[in-house]
Parts: structure tokens; C-alpha cells; sequence
């Protein structure tokens, strides 16, 4: 391709963001294609990564300036701010304030934090055993695909739902042996009166005879 060629398909790629002031960064790749500079694989992979890296560095940096803002702002100013006079809305602005606030924390190292505010956002929010698990398949890396998050998520939340459910039925289970105990103890309490420990012979089973099985199995023979 040509120097004219290549300036020509840079201005078609631009086209539509006249109006937008140009960083230092676009003024660089701009002087770099007018240039014909970037010829090989190497040149291009060099220049996406630096442009990839500082839309990371970007979304960060966006995030603190919200949290901060969040802080330092008067009542409703911040509220005003989000849903009048900048380029996106509340939900993006949630999610780039909630990334910034986790990588701040420490809650994942921010050189492992994925390039996208999106899937960085799905990463931080999961919960600590949650993320755990992702770092142990692999999953917690600045290149993870968003999908790959989300498909993580639905097998590790369904097989948390799952046990759930087990627990829930082995909760009501035992609190039904429970009932069923408490109930036969106020009908001895009722027949025999509160102090029936102290009715108990040296031996502790106060003469009677050995009824072996568990309260619930006595109760359902009964």
C-alpha cells in the first residue's frame, strides 16, 4: 500500500470523528501511517498493543476520577454530572467507578485486569470464593474473554443452587426431627413434670426400658 493509500483508508477509518479532539496517542498513529512507518506484523502488533493497553489505562483512570468525584462532590452534583454531562450513563459509570474501587483495593492486581471495562467488571464483582475458583482454572488474566467469565459463572452458580437445594431440604428435615422431639418432651414434661432428670437412677435411663433408635424413628413407629 502506498504512503497516499495509507493515509487515504486512515482518514475513511477516522471519518465520523472529525469533531473529537485528537490525544497524543492518535496524533501518533496518524503520523505513523502518514508515514508509512507500520509495514510489518511486528509494527502493528507493537502500535494495537500500546493503543490496546492505554484504552485499559483510560477506564481506570475514568473510574478513580468517579470515585473521587463521588467523594468530593456536593449533594447531587455527582448524580447531575452522570446523567447530563458526560458521554455515557449511570450503568457505565457504575461499572467503571465499582472496576476502579476493586483494583484499588487490591481485590485483583491491575496487570491482571481485563482490557475491557465490561469484562473487568464481571470479574471484580464476583464473589471471593467465586473468584478463587476463576484464578484457579486460569480465568483471572488481563486477555480473558467476557464470555468465558459468564460461562464460568452460570456452572459455578448453578452447581451453587444445586447445593443449596440439598442443604435447604436437610435443614427442614432436621427441623422437623426437632419438632418432633420438642413435642415429645412437653408431652413427658406434661405427664411427669419439668424436673424428670431427677428422676433418673444411677444408671441414667431412670429404670426404664432401652428404647434403641433415633427420636424421629421412635415417633414414626409410634
Amino acid at each position: 500500500m502506498t504512503d497516499s493509500a495509507s493515509s487515504k483508508s486512515y482518514s475513511q477509518f477516522r471519518k465520523g470523528q472529525a469533531g473529537t479532539a485528537s490525544t497524543a496517542l492518535d496524533k501518533r498513529a496518524e503520523g505513523l501511517v502518514r508515514a508509512g512507518v507500520l509495514r510489518t506484523r511486528e509494527d502493528f502488533k507493537r502500535e494495537i498493543r500500546l493503543l490496546w493497553d492505554d484504552v485499559a489505562e483510560k477506564f481506570l483512570l475514568i473510574g478513580r476520577y468517579l470515585v473521587k468525584a463521588k467523594d468530593m462532590l456536593e449533594h447531587g452534583e455527582y448524580q447531575t454530572m452522570i446523567e447530563r454531562e458526560l458521554p455515557f450513563g449511570y450503568q457505565v459509570a457504575r461499572q467503571l467507578k465499582t472496576v476502579a474501587e476493586k483494583i484499588d483495593s487490591g481485590y485483583i492486581d491491575a496487570d491482571r485486569m481485563p482490557k475491557s471495562y465490561t469484562t473487568a467488571f464481571v470479574l471484580v464483582t464476583m464473589s471471593t470464593e467465586e473468584l478463587r475458583e476463576a484464578e484457579a482454572r486460569g480465568l483471572v488474566r488481563s486477555n480473558v474473554k467476557r464470555n468465558d467469565l459468564i460461562t464460568f459463572l452460570k456452572e459455578v452458580r448453578s452447581s451453587s443452587v444445586a447445593m443449596r437445594t440439598r442443604e435447604l431440604r436437610e435443614y427442614r428435615k432436621l427441623r422437623r426431627q426437632r419438632d418432633a422431639i420438642l413435642y415429645r418432651m412437653a408431652e413427658l414434661e406434661s405427664k411427669y413434670g419439668t424436673d424428670l432428670d431427677g428422676d433418673d437412677d444411677e444408671t441414667g435411663d431412670g429404670g426404664g426400658p432401652l428404647i434403641e433408635g433415633t427420636a424421629v424413628e421412635v415417633f414414626e413407629d409410634a
